[in-house]
């Protein structure tokens, strides 16, 4: 007779190894499921689209016809409110409490 365990409850390290590389995959496996489980309440609001956009931009920056062909091709109205300075859009910023814009194009020359 031997004195050896039987295979499933040795010491033997490669099934310890395995047993603790098996336990990481399904706490993965596991954290994966939850999180793709809760995903739609943190994305509901990307697919309540009110079919507008507002954008600040410089002044001359989106051209008649380029908004005009974004509406056609997306079906997305684009309110544009246009800008001559950082200072006027910061004004804007801050009297919707940074709120209302979905899209906002700022100069990197901020002193």
């Amino acid at each position: 007779m031997s004195n050896k365990p039987p295979p499933n409850q040795g010491s033997n390290p490669t099934l310890r190894a395995a047993r603790a590389q098996r336990r990481r995959f399904l706490r993965k496996a596991l954290t994966l499921g939850i999180g793709a489980a809760a995903a739609p309440a943190f994305v509901r609001e990307a697919f309540s689209s009110s079919g507008e956009v507002n954008v600040i931009c410089w002044m001359g920056y989106l051209p008649e016809e380029f908004l005009a062909d974004f509406e056609n091709s997306t079906g997305i109205k684009a309110n544009v409110v246009p800008l001559g300075s950082n200072e006027e859009l910061l004004a804007k910023v801050k009297a919707n409490t940074g709120g209302g814009f979905d899209i906002i194009t700022p100069t990197l020359n901020r002193k």
